[in-house]
C-alpha cells in the first residue's frame, strides 16, 4: 500500500473489472490478441480466479490474514491429522 499515495484508490487496485482489464489489455497489445485477452477475462472473472489482498507490513493482523489466505489457497494443513487434546467424557453421557 506504500506504493499507492491516495488510499481511496486501493479499490480498484484490489477489484478490478474484468472489461477495464480487457480494454487495457487490447490497447497494449497486437489485435490479433483481442479474442485471447477476452477469454482470459471471462474465465478469471467467472471463476473468480483472481483475488488480490492488501498487506501493510506494519500491522501484524494484516500479516496474519494475509498468511491464513495463503493457508486457505494451498489448503496447507488440510491432510493434517486430527488431534483430541484433553477429551474427557461427560459422567450424563452413559
Amino acid at each position: 500500500m506504500d506504493l499507492v499515495t491516495n488510499k481511496r484508490e486501493i479499490e480498484k487496485f484490489l477489484n478490478p473489472e474484468s472489461r477495464v482489464l480487457l480494454s487495457e489489455l487490447n490497447q497494449r497489445m497486437a489485435p490479433q490478441f483481442a479474442k485471447l485477452n477476452k477469454s482470459l477475462s471471462e474465465l478469471v472473472d467467472e471463476y473468480s480466479m483472481v483475488s488480490f489482498i492488501p498487506l501493510d507490513l506494519r500491522k501484524k493482523s494484516s500479516i496474519r490474514y494475509v498468511l491464513g489466505q495463503i493457508d486457505n489457497c494451498i489448503q496447507f494443513g488440510e491432510d493434517a491429522d486430527v488431534k483430541v487434546k484433553d477429551f474427557d467424557p461427560e459422567d450424563g453421557d452413559e
